[in-house]
């Protein structure tokens, strides 16, 4: 399993460049206001990690709420981390949708409305979300991963050696991350390093599972 590596190479990525170059949201959360205007010319601008197996959620009608108000710096990611979010059905709304803030500490939270075949990229290391209690007449059908652009993974922001640690565990390249680089000549993306299935995934994962070790491209 794994986020498709089209998703990611041909949409993801070339979304994130351009964020960060601030031809896009310029100056807003989650692109050049948060990494600055020179973080594509930093040595590594040609790599990328992503979440090797992306989050698929899904929320039923219910009364109670599935993830409590977290921002995911809290949990060792790094800041430099971004969050894709996509619906798997027909949509996000209302109560059926993931609750973000405006911008760190602003509390104003409203919901991720998307509709289906739209994605929406935000940056989650810092902005608090959660959800609450459906009461929709619809579930939430949702998938998202991490990416974090391949100049900002360094090994003092990761904790030493270039990897993250957190409650005894590490976000490893070849296990949590898979890695990308940008090939020169054609600018295209293409996936060198994919990680496996860990506990750092959660469930099924959680359950004792580990990474089984990279493959290399």
């Amino acid at each position: 399993p794994g986020a498709p590596g089209g998703l990611v190479c041909d949409d993801a990525l070339p979304a994130m460049l351009e964020a960060l170059r601030g031809s896009g949201s310029e100056g807003s959360e989650g692109s050049q206001g948060v990494f600055g205007e020179g973080a594509c010319s930093l040595p590594g601008g040609d790599r990328a990690f992503f979440q090797a197996v992306p989050c698929v959620r899904v929320q039923q009608p219910c009364d109670w709420h599935t993830i409590r108000p977290h921002f995911d710096a809290q949990y060792g990611h790094v800041d430099a981390t971004l969050n894709f979010y996509l619906p798997l059905s027909e949509g996000t709304f209302g109560s059926a949708a993931l609750q973000l803030e405006s911008a760190e500490g602003a509390e104003d939270f409203v919901p991720l409305a998307l509709g289906h075949g739209e994605a929406a990229m935000f940056h989650g290391a810092r902005l608090a979300h959660f959800t609450v209690a459906n009461a929709e007449d619809v579930s939430r059908y949702t998938l998202d991963f991490r990416v974090v652009w391949g100049a900002l993974r360094t090994p003092t922001a990761h904790g030493g050696g270039g990897e993250n640690s957190v409650r005894g565990e590490q976000y490893e390249v070849g296990a949590y991350f898979s890695e990308a680089r940008r090939e020169a000549a054609s600018g295209k993306w293409r996936v060198v390093t994919r990680g496996v299935p860990s506990r750092q995934h959660g469930f099924p994962f959680g359950s004792g599972g580990e990474g089984l070790g990279a493959r290399k491209e």
